[in-house]
C-alpha cells in the first residue's frame, strides 16, 4: 500500500501520473482479480478507510473506465467500481495497492 504522497506528490495528480511514477519506482499494476481477493482478506478494514487497486482500468456497465475501490462503512466491507477517467484527481493521502516492487 502506497499513498500518493509516498510517491512524492504534494498536489493532486491524475491516475496516469500516479502509475507512471510508481513504475519509475519499481511498482507494478495488480491484476484485476486482486480487488476481490484483497476484499476477502481485509475483513477487518477500519470504518471510513478506503484503498484503490492499482490496475488497468476496466469499463463499467456504461463503458466508463473504472478501477476497484475497497472501503468499509457502517454496513461493512465493500468492493466498488471507482471511476478512473483522465480528469479525476487523487489527494496525497489517497492510498493505492500495487503489486510487489520489481527487484
Amino acid at each position: 500500500m502506497v499513498s500518493v504522497a509516498d510517491l512524492g506528490f504534494d498536489e493532486c495528480p491524475c491516475l496516469h501520473a500516479i502509475y507512471s511514477r510508481a513504475r519509475e519506482w519499481g511498482y507494478r499494476l495488480c491484476p484485476a482479480a486482486a480487488g476481490p481477493g484483497l476484499r476477502l482478506q481485509l475483513l477487518d478494514q477500519p470504518e471510513g478507510d478506503w484503498l484503490y487497486i492499482a490496475m488497468a482500468p476496466l469499463p463499467d456497465r456504461e463503458g466508463v473506465p473504472a478501477i476497484f475501490e475497497l472501503d468499509r462503512d457502517f454496513d461493512g466491507p465493500r468492493l466498488r467500481a471507482f471511476i478512473a477517467e483522465c480528469h479525476k484527481r487523487f489527494h496525497p493521502h489517497d492510498r493505492f495497492v500495487f503489486a510487489a516492487r520489481q527487484r
